[in-house]
Formats: C-alpha cells, sequence, structure tokens
C-alpha cells in the first residue's frame, strides 16, 4: 500500500527518471529528463520520503533518456543523457548534488542509454540504442592492468619479484602515471610508482601457503583507478 500522492514540479514533459545518492549521504535522490527544455531536474532527499525543489542543469536538447554512473572514476556520482537530435550528454557530478557544465557528445542517434563497463577496463561505458541497432560508447579513461610474479610457486625465504603494467586499454592515449598499490589479500605490501608502464615490488618475506596478491592503479588526470586480477602466490 501507498501513501497519497506527492506531487513534484520538474522543468517540462518529464520523460524518464533515475535514483541515486548524488550529495553522498546516504539518502537517494532523484534526477528528471525534461524533454522540451533540454535540461535536468535534480531533487535532493531530505529525509522522510520528502524531496527539495528542483535544481535544473541545462544540457542536451529534448533529452528522453538518462543513465547514471562514475564515469571518470572519483567516486562522485555523474549523469549521462541522450536526445532526440542525436546527442549524448554528460554531467559529472561535484559530489554535493552539484553538477559540472555539460559536455555534449554526438555520436549517432540514441534512443536508450544504459551504463556498464562493458570491456573491463575499470571505467563506465555506454550501450546506446539507436534506430534497431545499438553500439558501445567506450570510456576513454579505461586501463588494462596485468600482475606476473618471477617465480611461483616460490620457497619460503626466496625473493619474489611481482610486476604490474598498466596500459590504456584504448588506442592513441597517453601513458598512464600515477602509483600502484600491491596487496596480499587486504594487507598492503607496498606502493611504488609507475616508470614508464611498469612497477615492480620485490619481497622474500612470504610465509608458507597461499597469498592471493593484487595491483590496484591510483589513476590519475587521464585515467580512472582500476585494479588488476588476482595473481594466486603459492609458497612452500
Amino acid at each position: 500500500m501507498f501513501g497519497p500522492t506527492v506531487n513534484y514540479q520538474s522543468a517540462d514533459q518529464a520523460t524518464d527518471v533515475a535514483v541515486g545518492d548524488f550529495n553522498r549521504d546516504g539518502k537517494p535522490d532523484l534526477v528528471v529528463t525534461n524533454q522540451s527544455t533540454g535540461n535536468v531536474s535534480v531533487f535532493l532527499n531530505q529525509g522522510g520520503g520528502t524531496f527539495g525543489p528542483a535544481v535544473n542543469y541545462a544540457g542536451g536538447t529534448e533529452n528522453y533518456s538518462l543513465a547514471l554512473a562514475d564515469f571518470n572514476g572519483d567516486g562522485k556520482l555523474d549523469i549521462a543523457m541522450a536526445d532526440v537530435v542525436g546527442e549524448v550528454t554528460l554531467l559529472l557530478g561535484n559530489g554535493n548534488g552539484t553538477f559540472q557544465t555539460a559536455t555534449v557528445y554526438e555520436p549517432f542517434f540514441p534512443t536508450r542509454l544504459v551504463a556498464g563497463d562493458f570491456n573491463g577496463d575499470g571505467a563506465i561505458d555506454l550501450a546506446i540504442g539507436y534506430d534497431s541497432n545499438f553500439v558501445i560508447l567506450l570510456n576513454n579513461r579505461g586501463t588494462k592492468i596485468a600482475l606476473s610474479s618471477s617465480v611461483n610457486p616460490s620457497r619460503v625465504g626466496q625473493l619474489v619479484t611481482f610486476k604490474t603494467t598498466v596500459t590504456a586499454s584504448l588506442p592513441g592515449l597517453p601513458i598512464p602515471t600515477g602509483k600502484v598499490t600491491f596487496k596480499d589479500g587486504t594487507t598492503k605490501l607496498a606502493t611504488i610508482a609507475l616508470t614508464g608502464s611498469t612497477a615492480t615490488f620485490s619481497t622474500s618475506a612470504l610465509t608458507a601457503g597461499t597469498h592471493k596478491i593484487t595491483a590496484t592503479y591510483s589513476g590519475d588526470t587521464n585515467f580512472n583507478p582500476h585494479s588488476s586480477p588476482t595473481l594466486i602466490q603459492k609458497v612452500i
């Protein structure tokens, strides 16, 4: 059962709605696309099932579909929109319930958007439907991370070197910079700055047993943070 209707005024001709915590206060907020005005309305949750007045953000032309995700990997929820003139518009979140000026992309004529990391590179992509087809718009902030061991299995007291290679997942992009943190399960082993595309860490302190080694890339101004698959290091 539901209580009586409570109406909230958006800009005009609401066409799609999505739920996300835009100001990171643990309460679900709302965003609505407005077709005739070409903007979106954000309603911040005030608790108790009530919302503040609409805050409108310009972007796109006659928006009618949206998708929410952290597209630039900064931990803040962003908004992607599709409109009737073939544009995809991105509003980056500031993490406090407000958004930056829109960036408009014009790949084709989208009808619906779905967000997801379709190539597993740590950057959220968009699947865009148009006509009777759909295409994938890959995010250029993704990386490929390879982690290897110099010897596996190793013996107790033996020196083992772990090597991580971080490269852009799409061609024609700069070499990632930043740092890599090596972990054994949840235990931090070391943080090493990338040299070129690689970072290495050596240790002879691994105890007998199975160790789950991961390498987490910090990200930089061009690339999102990303973690390697787990490497199982056996020590006998």
